[in-house]
């Protein structure tokens, strides 16, 4: 089944996906108006769903949008007309075009979305190899918060681009302040000398890596929110990224330092066998 031919909610009505169409003067698209979530469904269950709709509650209200509701009564629906199990589940909400076009003219409708397809990992490798971009810094939260999802992402996307040239899977972006910061669609952590650690700020609030910090808590091993120098990332015991998508995905190598795996194959074990 193509994408086009999933069935979607759009505006409060199913229709293909294909049929959904962003206009090229919608804010949304010219602007950048739009914030979004996703959660994923594995045997068509909804994993950590109320901390997904927590965040994207949120998002919402930072950026001005009215919330989709019943979000878990829609997926479980488009799940099963779609007859998919193991699914992302997206929620978007973008701003259309105002009446006269203005950029200063903040009155256009609010246009929703909730579309399912088929789940995929991180990586198609148990680990990933990364590199240090330098090129291009995440933007900073006294910009615009990074905990609110948005569709920015172009120096994730630089980032993306010149670690594949590079022979590496993707990248760790640094923060305007040279910390490191996070990855494109990953946030990460890094463990040393029993310690987790990961990134303050200048990144998105990570449900997975709040799911560590909790398995961490249940089972008494030190956690820590802080800010991370590109050094200290590169002499780190052990690495792993956290996504919706690929869980915990082991890191294998920053650049040219390889990284061993004990503690993060236990918080990793925790995570898998997590049924919620």
């Amino acid at each position: 089944m193509s994408m086009n031919s999933l069935v979607c909610w759009h505006n409060g009505e199913l229709k293909k996906l294909g049929n959904v169409h962003v206009s090229v003067t919608d804010f949304g698209f010219i602007h950048s108006e739009a914030t979004y979530d996703v959660l994923k469904a594995i045997n068509g269950n909804l994993k950590f769903y109320e901390l997904h709709r927590e965040r994207f509650f949120k998002s919402c209200e930072y950026y001005g949008f009215e919330p989709i509701s019943e979000i878990d009564k829609i997926a479980r629906q488009l799940i099963q007309i779609n007859s998919l199990l193991n699914v992302f589940v997206w929620t978007c909400v973008w701003r259309g075009t105002p009446p006269t076009g203005s950029p200063r003219d903040m009155n256009g409708p609010q246009n929703s979305l909730v579309y399912v397809k088929p789940y995929y990992g991180l990586s198609h490798n148990s680990y990933l190899r990364l590199s240090l971009h330098t090129e291009n810094r995440r933007v900073s939260d006294r910009s615009y918060l990074q905990t609110a999802k948005n569709f920015s992402w172009i120096e994730l996307t630089f980032a993306q681009k010149k670690a594949i040239s590079r022979g590496f899977d993707s990248a760790i972006v640094l923060s305007p302040s040279d910390f490191i910061s996070e990855g494109p669609g990953f946030g990460i952590c890094f463990v040393k000398d029993g310690v987790v650690f990961t990134p303050l700020k200048d990144c998105l609030f990570s449900i997975t890596i709040s799911i560590v910090e909790k398995i961490c808590s249940e089972n008494s091993i030190p956690f820590f929110r802080r800010d991370i120098t590109a050094q200290e990332a590169l002499e780190a015991n052990e690495a792993f990224a956290c996504s919706t998508s690929g869980g915990i995905t082991l890191v294998s190598q920053i650049e040219s330092k390889s990284f061993t795996h004990n503690l993060s194959l236990k918080i990793k074990e925790c995570y898998d066998g997590n049924k919620n």
